[in-house]
């Protein structure tokens, strides 16, 4: 009886570390999924701001503050 016991509470210890977990992956989950919303609309607008930008001068002047030999 007292070893049935020991078996039932193991058990059920056993099923609380699975809860614990699969609710640790669910919300490591959902944080990826956040991280990468944010990170696909940041890429997004610095595109567009490059494209904004328009193609640079080919062969335009660079100023320099030092002189070079």
């Amino acid at each position: 009886m007292l070893f049935k016991q020991h078996q039932l509470r193991r058990g059920t210890t056993a099923v609380e570390y699975v809860l614990m977990l699969s609710l640790i992956v669910l919300a490591c989950l959902g944080s990826l999924q956040m991280l990468g919303q944010n990170t696909r609309q940041t890429s997004f607008e610095v595109a567009s701001a490059i494209m904004a930008a328009g193609p640079a001068e080919v062969g335009a002047p660079v100023i320099r503050d030092d002189p070079v030999n």
